[in-house]
């Protein structure tokens, strides 16, 4: 039987070439109709716009990296008495010129402390916003929508002075705190 399927290729390829007409007068028709049509001109290549080469040149302007309203808040301190008549001295403002923290978005009691981690001298607080994602903070960064600053960090408490804006424009200070939930 194994000797017959060594055949059988062999002999498929002689049947085949049997078939075959030498002469193959179709394929040769074939060939002849289509050098016989009519040649169809191409277009020629349409012109690529040559491209601009433009030096950069923002050494110097402002750096993306820098405040971006440094200029204003060097101008103006958000502390300072501008206007005598309209403000009693000694009046507390926040200060709106600095860049808002991520956890400022959200009311102080929608965040939850979920833990502590000590570094050398340093304390951080983790912070769980109402989506679920937890922050790293710190002594001075702020906290909640009432321009709350972190005033102190302990295992279980973080400790937050906001300011309240009464009648006249003058913010008071009032203290706050978020404790662990165990």
């Amino acid at each position: 039987m194994k000797k017959y399927l060594k055949i059988l290729p062999w002999f498929a390829i002689i049947l085949l070439a049997a078939c075959v007409d030498q002469e193959m007068p179709d394929l040769k028709q074939e060939i002849a109709q289509i050098k016989a049509e009519k040649k169809v001109a191409l277009l020629p290549m349409p012109a690529f716009p040559t491209e601009t080469i433009v030096p950069y040149e923002g050494g110097s302007v402002r750096s993306p990296f820098e405040d971006f309203d440094k200029e204003k808040k060097d101008a103006i301190d958000p502390n300072a008495n501008n206007n005598a008549n309209a403000l009693p001295p000694g009046c507390i403002r926040p200060d709106t010129y600095r860049n808002k923290e991520p956890l400022e978005g959200f009311p102080l009691d929608s965040l939850t402390m979920v833990g502590t981690l000590e570094e050398g001298n340093s304390m951080w607080a983790l912070i769980s916003d109402p989506q679920k994602i937890v922050h790293m903070i710190k002594v001075n960064n702020y906290i909640g929508q009432n321009y709350g600053k972190i005033t102190s960090i302990i295992e279980n408490k973080v400790d937050v002075v906001e300011l309240y804006s009464d009648e006249i424009g003058c913010y008071f200070e009032r203290s706050a705190a978020i404790t662990m939930k165990e």
